[in-house]
């Protein structure tokens, strides 16, 4: 007995109008008269009869309806539930650093679910410390699935896919020396004392290879964590400092933002996830979709 028959039935029973009944069905009106005729045929018992411009169920019909809608019922809750088990949504848990969050991989991640509409995951973002390095334990103890973060060596279980970059500018009190210059150099900035980045930022690492490829060391005032700290330090007169040039730096009017010479593209940030992690599907394909962009997009924009 056709499944779908039977499910036009049902609809016809209930609006007892083939036309509105065909409309509701998305079918034509010959199709459903021919479904029903076909149901007739193998139930061997009229169901419906005219009753002026309607049709209604005759008792056989009115019989073969309780049989139906009870079996149809059953038979879609057994459908859900197996949904339920088999199918279950699954979450995509990622953390990243705060600047990344203001547009950079909200639009990565819509972007996406353009691309594959058939994407069933939910997306839930984190931020909870704003630490590389929290965000890289949390991939490795399965806290989370993918981090968009700073690249830390020390965690060799972790791949990192290179997606982001931003500029460093150099960042000065306004009134300063160096607030006057169009454009500076490292070498530049070693007369002053610098606010600098802690060793538990993904900063850190960028400012010792940018210093030791000069040999030289500035003379450090303050070391801090987060970026909003380093400027509001150097606002304050504390320093200057080397930083990822970011849209909230416009916020401070009491600063120069100065462009540094060779240091385009040098800071980057990474998606990272566990090696040896086995992947659901809509977290592969994610991940597969960052890996083949067609160019690593810079922040500074």
């Amino acid at each position: 007995m056709n499944l779908q028959h039977l499910r036009y039935f049902l609809t016809l029973a209930d609006l007892e109008h083939y036309t509105d009944a065909a409309k509701q069905l998305h079918i034509t009106q010959p199709t459903l008269s021919h479904a029903i005729a076909a149901l007739e045929s193998e139930v061997k018992v009229p169901l419906f009869v005219k009753k002026g411009r309607n049709i209604v169920l005759t008792e056989a019909g009115k019989d073969f309806y309780k049989v139906v809608k009870t079996s149809i019922d059953l038979l879609d809750a057994g459908i859900n539930q197996l949904q339920q088990t088999h199918q279950k949504q699954h979450r995509i848990n990622l953390t990243l650093l705060r600047i990344l969050g203001r547009k950079a991989v909200p639009n990565l991640v819509r972007t996406f679910i353009e691309q594959h509409p058939d994407t069933r995951s939910e997306f839930d973002f984190h931020n909870d410390s704003g630490m590389s390095s929290d965000m890289l334990e949390g991939i490795q103890n399965g806290q989370y699935d993918l981090a968009f973060c700073s690249k830390i060596e020390s965690f060799s279980s972790i791949s990192f896919i290179p997606i982001f970059t931003q500029d460093l500018v150099l960042i000065v009190p306004k009134g300063h020396p160096l607030s006057a210059k169009e454009q500076v150099t490292v070498e530049d900035t070693l007369d002053y004392p610098q606010v600098w980045f802690s060793k538990r930022s993904g900063m850190r690492p960028v400012l010792d290879q940018i210093f030791s490829k000069i040999s030289k060391r500035p003379k450090i005032a303050f070391e801090v964590s987060e970026d909003e700290t380093v400027v509001g330090l150097v606002a304050q007169q504390f320093g200057i400092a080397i930083a990822p040039k970011a849209d909230f730096l416009k916020d401070f009017d009491d600063i120069a933002i100065i462009p540094i010479k060779s240091l385009e593209n040098r800071r980057v940030y990474y998606a990272a996830y566990h090696k040896g992690k086995e992947l659901h599907t809509d977290l592969k394909n994610f991940i597969d979709f960052i890996a083949t962009q067609s160019e690593i997009m810079n922040l500074s924009i």
